[in-house]
């Protein structure tokens, strides 16, 4: 057991820190754009994808502060169980911040000050780049629609409607407002989104068709 903790520490060179670096960002970019490009579930949030992309460099740092170190190892277990038990913690991002600075934290404590200033300089930059890119933002075209519809054998007359406008569309959900009518959730994407206004006109002039709200999807939804 003395031999497994007094093994020499592992030092990484700059350029070490900088290639496992920038090998991290880019499978979290992949990881990210396969995330969303697979996803096809009733939620989606852009702060989850681009956590996915910090999360592996973060993780990338903290692989290279710990080393071969036992005491190190110990340390991040006992940080990780004051955020799982005793810190509430309700947003992906929020626990994305705590997790990049304990890394920075057990750098620092370390000593390993390469690791943090290049692991740091990379995450913030990243996090700018990210947000000023709109990276993870559904496209402008995509929104999730909600009418209210009476139960007649008329009530398919609104697909017409859906291929004049929409490019493509994907039932949400169904609810049951009362014996004649439901209320219909979709998730559409439009072939223009100029078109939004008048999509919605002409939806309206549907017979049996009431309340109609469409809510643009561009940042995080839940629905």
């Amino acid at each position: 057991m003395d031999q497994l903790i007094n093994l020499p520490t592992i030092l990484y060179s700059v350029p070490q820190i900088i290639s496992n670096l920038v090998a991290a960002l880019i499978f979290g970019v992949i990881i990210a754009l396969v995330y969303k490009k697979t996803h096809r579930g009733i939620t989606y949030s852009q702060s989850f994808m681009t956590s996915l992309v910090l999360i592996v460099l973060i993780t990338t740092t903290v692989i290279m502060v710990i080393g071969n170190s036992l005491p190190r190892a110990f340390g991040l277990i006992g940080a990780f169980s004051v955020i799982r038990f005793r810190t509430p913690v309700k947003d992906v991002w929020d626990m994305t911040f705590l997790f990049l600075a304990l890394t920075l934290g057990l750098a620092s404590g370390s000593g390993i000050y390469p690791v943090a200033i290049m692991g740091l300089t990379i995450i913030s930059a990243t996090i700018f780049i990210l947000q000023r890119l709109g990276f993870g933002v559904i496209s402008i075209n995509d929104l999730v629609l909600t009418f209210q519809i009476k139960n007649s054998g008329e009530d398919q007359q609104y697909q017409n409607t859906f291929k004049e406008f929409l490019k493509e569309n994907i039932l949400l959900n169904a609810r049951t407002i009362s014996e004649k009518e439901m209320e219909l959730s979709f998730k559409v994407h439009l072939k223009n989104n100029r078109q939004l206004q008048e999509f919605i006109k002409q939806l309206g002039k549907v017979k049996g068709i009431s309340k109609i709200e469409a809510l643009n999807t561009n940042q995080d939804v839940e629905y």
